[in-house]
């Protein structure tokens, strides 16, 4: 009896020293994955840009660690403690190339290739979750065309393309209603009626005011905006004003996405 007793006391005990392992290698797991949960994951930089260079996202370099990049430093500048306080400024390029054979449906000027060249630098204020600036400076460039560039559609060196502020007058969960107002770039559903008209070298930028809300996946737009009056040369202020006699244009829109 007794000898089954020692027996017995020594697999409980054996079965104890087991269990309290397993207790302790579940608590270190445990606290490993809550020690990695607490920290954001970096969000995933994707391969396609925007549209618009106004909705390019940078919040994610509020996190330190995602700063990995050459131009983190100017992507994200923390104006305080609250990550939606910043200033955040990009630099778009596009280089294109074209070649026509005939330009003018004849053969003068003759056909040959030449260069387009586009550039976009700006500047996004953010101020809390209500109220944002950004502004946008552009240079559109045409090297080697016979004949030169086309008027309004090819070549303007340094101008004012978009200066506009947000605010937002209604927000909850991910709902909202925000005021546009300045000059902006506009594309709405398939960009019959309002488009940047990207296929030129100058994308085309509004004047006006634009209104939003967004409800689940819908989003309504009232907008009353015509195309800018003339083009403001910041490096050749003698040059006269390219002026249009465009009305004002009052849309309003409903598009949205299931």
């Amino acid at each position: 009896m007794c000898a089954v007793l020692n027996l017995s006391s020594l697999s409980l005990a054996r079965t104890a020293r087991c269990l309290s392992l397993l207790v302790l290698f579940a608590t270190g797991s445990a606290w490993a994955q809550t020690t990695t949960d607490t920290t954001p994951a970096c969000a995933r930089v994707s391969s396609n840009f925007p549209p618009m260079t106004y909705d390019e996202n940078v919040r994610y370099l509020a996190n330190s660690d995602c700063r990995t990049s050459l131009l983190a430093p100017i992507q994200y500048i923390p104006l305080g403690r609250n990550e939606n306080n910043y200033l955040s400024f990009g630099l778009w390029i596009r280089e294109r190339g074209e070649y026509v054979s005939n330009p003018n449906w004849s053969d003068q000027p003759s056909g040959n290739a030449y260069l387009m060249q586009r550039y976009f630098l700006h500047a996004d204020l953010h101020l809390g979750e209500r109220f944002r600036f950004f502004g946008e400076l552009a240079s559109s460039l045409v090297d080697g065309r016979n004949g030169g560039p086309l008027p309004g559609l090819d070549e303007e060196k340094m101008y004012v393309h978009q200066g506009f502020f947000d605010l937002g007058l209604w927000k909850s969960g991910q709902n909202s209603l925000t005021l546009r107002a300045g000059r902006q770039e506009v594309a709405l559903g398939s960009q019959l009626l309002v488009s940047t008209r990207d296929g030129r070298n100058i994308r085309r930028s509004l004047d006006g005011a634009r209104l939003t809300w967004v409800k689940g996946d819908w989003t309504v737009d009232l907008l009353a905006a015509r195309p800018q009056p003339y083009h403001r040369f910041l490096g050749r202020l003698c040059s006269p004003p390219i002026r249009t006699s465009a009305p004002w244009k009052h849309r309003s829109l409903l598009h949205g996405a299931r």
